[in-house]
């Protein structure tokens, strides 16, 4: 899933999201909730999630979970909170990953 807020597509970056991008999930049961920045990138908007962090067992072969099977111990890993940024924003604040498509759990 993305996360989009009016005409503008929303991305994670390492810089926000320490830790392996990969092994994140969106809690998709709760709304994200926007957050007005003006101390970040000249002042942005964010939005910020409920999300969870998986264990390396729990991500499989395939990095991107895409159904409930590739995310086994979904349960036993930690929840997060995710903030993602105006994707025309990133890559202002050093070497980092980033995201855009964001594997979600119900």
């Amino acid at each position: 899933m993305a996360l989009e807020r009016g005409p503008l597509v929303y991305c994670l970056e390492e810089a926000d999201n320490p830790g392996d991008l990969d092994g994140v999930v969106l809690d998709s049961s709760t709304a994200p909730t926007v957050r007005e920045r003006p101390d970040l990138l000249g002042g942005v908007t964010t939005i910020v999630a409920s999300g969870r962090r998986l264990t390396p067992d729990g991500i499989g072969w395939w990095p991107y979970p895409t159904s409930p099977a590739h995310i086994r111990h979904a349960d036993q890993s930690q929840p997060v909170e995710l903030t993602a940024v105006p994707y025309y924003a990133w890559a202002n604040r050093g070497n980092g990953a980033m995201r855009v498509w964001i594997p979600r759990r119900s």
